[in-house]
């Protein structure tokens, strides 16, 4: 009797681990900042995903900058293969926390691609003495 028992527990342990390990493959999350300095007019950071094909958030977990015009903005680094699939071609998010979600549109070259990569940018009114960033977040 004793033996049954700790093989019982021996498989809902398994079966737990199994079941934790198969829920955090599935989701993926991938960071991005973009800072204009002092001196400078933009900054961008790329960010390199695995062509996927399905609903992603964007989000904006940061904005700084001392100016009436801060946008956290996402985009296809190569527009010819693949976009943003609304009528701008981006998201643009101007409040800290707040997503858009959006699905991407394949060129049949961007099909074949391995990776996509997003441009995720601080867009902004800020002169070329003020500082201005944004950060936050991909995921699906």
């Amino acid at each position: 009797m004793n033996k049954i028992v700790k093989n019982i527990i021996a498989l809902m342990m398994v079966l737990v681990v199994v079941s934790t390990m198969s829920q955090s493959v599935s989701a993926e999350t991938f960071y991005w900042s973009a800072t204009k300095t002092p001196g400078m007019t933009s900054d961008y950071d790329t960010v390199k995903i695995a062509l996927y094909k399905g609903t992603m958030t964007f989000k904006v977990t940061d904005l700084n900058g001392s100016c009436s015009y801060l946008v956290g903005q996402c985009e296809s680094l190569h527009s010819n293969l693949y976009y943003i699939n609304n009528t701008a071609k981006n998201v643009k998010i101007s409040v800290e926390n707040g997503t858009q979600t959006f699905i991407m549109a394949f060129s049949s070259a961007g099909e074949k691609e391995d990776y996509m990569y997003l441009k995720c940018s601080v867009e902004h009114n800020a002169s070329v003495g003020q500082l201005a960033a944004a950060a936050g977040i991909i995921y699906f």
